[in-house]
């Protein structure tokens, strides 16, 4: 994708240039707007929400078939969230005017950026109004929560920046394609680090499943220039619905951990799941063995039960 330090590019008219990119403003807004500016000339000082990107993911005449069953299942549970919420502001119980039924699916996703980082999802929902009878049309903005947590107490390893756990991982653009990390019992996640500068190390890396199973454990070596770190797991599907943990171990001191939320899946081929499909994605891998070797034994070193 274009960068701002390719806007020089555009402003070399004395030969041809032909080169394969693409403008994307979910990886940078700055440079669309250089262009923009070189074209047509400076927006009026004070122009708001110049750093701001709205991008629909979602309408309702998409139709929930071109929707996958995970971000299905979530985006109703963002519009259940947000009418409870609305319930919960009432100032005097048993009052109905802030009392809503969900009705069908939701009427449009929308994803919110701001300076190139994803800021959260406005889901637009049908609701009835308990207190009329009468069908409305809500907002709901939903915001991820900050996962990612250093050591305490700190360790004396500095290079780890951050680590984030999503699917559709694009090594180029170094970002989760996947936008709001939403996984459900049939994906296949993928851990990444960022580094800072340094020494040559190596790093161990433990996934942790909600009922504390230890899914997988593997060495990471990190050269010292090294920036980002990719890694998928070759784990046992179904993942098990819940909060998992990755924790990241220096010479098996902690260093970090960051979490990540698979969801139980409430539609499957987008209608209601059945019971039974439920039971089978919802009860994790076969015998409990995302892999085929175990890692119990690491349970006493991670102070798991």
């Amino acid at each position: 994708d274009f960068k701002p330090q390719d806007f020089h590019r555009f402003q070399q008219t004395a030969r041809p240039t032909f080169f394969a990119r693409k403008f994307e403003a979910v990886v940078n807004q700055e440079i669309i707007g250089q262009l923009d500016y070189y074209l047509y000339g400076n927006y009026p000082a004070g122009t708001p929400g110049l750093r701001s990107y709205w991008e629909n993911v979602y309408d309702e005449p998409d139709g929930a078939h071109s929707l996958s069953d995970v971000a299905l299942t979530l985006y109703h549970a963002f519009a259940r969230l947000g009418l409870r919420r609305a319930e919960s502001s009432l100032p005097v119980e048993g009052e109905n005017s802030c009392r809503y039924y969900p009705m069908g699916h939701p009427a449009s996703v929308h994803l919110y950026f701001l300076a190139d980082r994803f800021q959260g999802f406005l889901i637009k929902h049908h609701a009835t109004n308990l207190a009329v009878s009468k069908l409305e049309t809500l907002e709901t903005w939903v915001m991820p929560k900050k996962v990612f947590k250093i050591a305490s107490p700190p360790s004396d390893f500095g290079r780890l920046q951050f680590s984030e756990v999503g699917t559709d991982w694009d090594a180029k653009e170094r970002l989760f394609r996947n936008f709001g990390g939403l996984l459900g019992p049939m994906d296949e996640p993928v851990g990444m680090q960022k580094w800072g500068k340094g020494p040559n190390v190596t790093v161990t890396v433990i996934w942790v499943d909600p009922v504390n199973i230890i899914a997988a454990t593997y060495d990471i070596l990190i050269e010292s220039t090294a920036e980002f770190t990719h890694y998928k797991p070759p784990l046992n599907l179904p993942l098990r619905p819940g909060v998992w943990t990755v924790k990241i171990l220096h010479h098996w001191v902690p260093v970090a951990e960051t979490k990540f939320l698979v969801a139980p899946l409430t539609f499957s081929n987008r209608q209601p799941i059945r019971p039974e499909e439920a039971l089978k994605l919802h009860n994790g891998p076969p015998r409990s063995a995302y892999m085929e070797q175990s890692f119990q034994s690491l349970n006493p070193v991670l102070s798991l039960p």
